[in-house]
């Protein structure tokens, strides 16, 4: 991958526009951007500009583009101009300069799926031109001499499925045929090393040679982190296995070699966790599986069970007046305990979990004994680092292991912060108050004083609406204040004022950001 190199300058400011009717391999009149240094009262364009100017924050490239994506992991980006009313796209690297032509009709990048699969490689940017694909590799060169009908994301053993003539087969980073296109629809390669491939309707599987691996007779076949029927498979089990089905939501397991794990069919998606269990539902009724496709607890009696967290679940019941009730079991199926429960959490690393008796809430240890005991209208389950949030009546609070209140009862909404699902190595928490929303820590300090409407989350299972994507190492999510965007880190430090215009935001790896003033896209590095 090709050397990083930052722009020393403050501002970029366009100093000519390249823009062209057709796209062509001499990009030698690409636009260079002049070096500006930011001093006050340079920028007085608006109401944005000034609330910029006063957080003095960097601009990397100024505003300037209709369109704009995030920086890839190679440092370039896709940026828009609206020609004659329609919109065509080029590539600029991180000091503003194309490396392309502005000649475009559209772009693929995988942002969502860095987060979702381990093997992708985002250096590589499919753009099309009149419906013909190529690619730009991390090199900022364009391959316009391979043209493919449709394509996936490369993987990190250099291949993609693209589609020639109709089919589908499989080239490599230079655009060279090394899998003939011969199949109806392919996936990625994926973190097993192989891709899924479609003949006559069915699905298989062949490896990087284009060796069959399993014969192409599933209705479908999904492995970890696919988007299907609203669902992740696995969570995070890493199992090296594939789920098959029918089509008619009869479900399966197969090793990635073909071998068929699973006797009787599957009337739910497996969910793996980390213990390695998953809960199932099969024609006698509800259970729990191993990664071999065994089932080793049987709850058929069950109205619905848990996943396993931290080695413990809950089994929901009915008896035979129809009341309901909870049971705990550990992972050889033995209930915990003498005592149910009006409704039972998850178990944290603390081995505590949240349970409900006679309507309220307390927490509960592995024996299903209460050592908090039950005086919450709600509770959650504890964060990393042991601490809760508690409800009285319509007001919240935290609390630690023993129970202590770490803060009053002052909060509309109280919850733990996240970053792309993961939990935290700190203690952070959303709060609301008078309908605004902020950051506090798990003393009730605040970090960041409510004042927004909404605050949104990193997380890759989100595509529509207001969202946000933080493809970067760092702890940070988007505020939201009268429609406009701003970004935080989970500490409460203010990075961007809420001066973004667009509807949601992708923060790069690197930390580079596009962020839409008074109609146009810049750039702001949000990572120190």
């Amino acid at each position: 991958m090709k050397k990083r190199v930052r722009p020393k300058v403050a501002i970029l400011i366009l100093v000519g526009m390249m823009i062209t009717t057709g796209c062509n391999q001499n990009t030698s009149d690409s636009t260079v951007l002049s070096d500006t240094t930011k001093t006050s009262g340079d920028m007085t364009v608006g109401s944005s500009t000034d609330i910029l100017e006063k957080q003095e924050e960097t601009y990397v490239i100024s505003p300037q583009f209709d369109e704009a994506s995030p920086f890839n992991e190679a440092g370039y980006a896709v940026v828009g101009e609206a020609v004659s009313g329609q919109m065509k796209y080029g590539v600029i690297d991180e000091t503003g300069t194309y490396v392309t032509p502005t000649c475009f009709d559209g772009y693929d990048m995988p942002n969502f799926e860095l987060l979702r699969y381990e093997n992708v490689d985002n250096s590589i940017i499919w753009v099309r031109e009149n419906d013909i694909w190529s690619f730009i590799n991390e090199d900022g060169d364009w391959l316009s001499d391979c043209q493919f009908q449709d394509h996936t994301y490369f993987s990190d053993n250099g291949l993609a499925g693209v589609k020639q003539d109709g089919k589908w087969g499989f080239c490599d980073q230079n655009g060279q045929i090394v899998i003939n296109p011969e199949y109806s629809a392919v996936s990625a390669f994926d973190e097993n090393g192989y891709a899924r491939v479609c003949s006559n309707g069915k699905w298989g599987t062949i490896d990087e040679t284009g060796e069959t691996v399993i014969e192409a007779k599933y209705q479908r076949i999904t492995c970890s982190g696919d988007m299907t029927d609203s669902f992740i498979l696995w969570g995070n089990g890493g199992a090296k296995i594939y789920m098959v089905d029918d089509g008619n939501y009869n479900y399966g397991l197969v090793s990635i070699t073909g071998d068929i794990l699973t006797s009787d069919n599957l009337l739910s998606p497996p969910i793996f966790t980390l213990d390695g269990l998953a809960q199932v539902q099969t024609e006698d009724g509800y259970a729990y599986m191993d990664m071999t496709g065994r089932i080793v607890i049987e709850e058929y009696n069950a109205v619905a069970i848990s996943a396993f967290t931290h080695s413990y679940a809950s089994v929901k019941c009915e008896d035979v007046d129809g009341n309901v009730y909870y049971n705990i079991i550990n992972e050889s199926g033995t209930v915990v305990g003498t005592d149910s429960f009006d409704d039972v959490g998850d178990f944290s690393e603390n081995g505590l979990a949240p349970a409900a008796k006679n309507g309220e809430y307390g927490f509960i240890d592995s024996k299903g004994e209460f050592v908090i005991v039950s005086q919450f209208h709600f509770a959650s389950t504890f964060d990393s680092n042991g601490y809760a949030v508690v409800g009285d009546g319509d007001q919240y609070a935290i609390i630690n292991e023993t129970g202590e209140l770490m803060t009053q009862y002052l909060y509309e909404e109280c919850y733990e912060t996240r970053s792309n699902e993961e939990p935290l190595p700190f203690s952070t928490f959303v709060i609301r108050q008078n309908g605004k929303v902020g950051i506090m820590n798990e003393c009730g300090e605040s970090l960041l004083d409510p004042q927004y409407d909404e605050i949104f989350f990193s997380s890759a299972n989100t595509y529509e609406g207001d969202y946000f994507l933080n493809l970067s190492d760092q702890y940070m999510a988007m505020v939201v204040l009268d429609g406009m965007k701003g970004i935080v880190s989970l500490k409460g430090e203010l990075y961007l004022e809420p001066i973004a215009e667009q509807e949601s935001i992708t923060i790069a790896p690197d930390g580079m950001t596009a962020v839409c003033i008074d109609g146009k896209y810049g750039y702001i590095d949000l990572v120190p």
